[in-house]
């Protein structure tokens, strides 16, 4: 998964994107300008709870050139 992060150039990637039926997701923000630079492996993740609103721009590796 973190390859084909690389390759893209993306962030984030959820292992159904690229054909594993898995809950797992990756974020790696290593090679992003505005991030402390980080990279997690997310394994049956819930959210359970949020708070306040976050904008950014979001792109999407299922759907290149979006």
């Amino acid at each position: 998964m973190y390859e084909t992060i690389g390759i893209e150039h993306g962030i984030g990637l959820a292992a159904n994107q690229i054909g594993w039926d898995l809950n797992i997701m990756i974020v790696d923000t290593q090679n992003y300008e505005d991030s402390k630079g980080e990279s997690c492996i997310f394994i049956n993740t819930e959210i359970l709870h949020t708070e306040g609103e976050t904008i950014m721009e979001e792109g999407c590796l299922s759907i290149p050139n979006i």
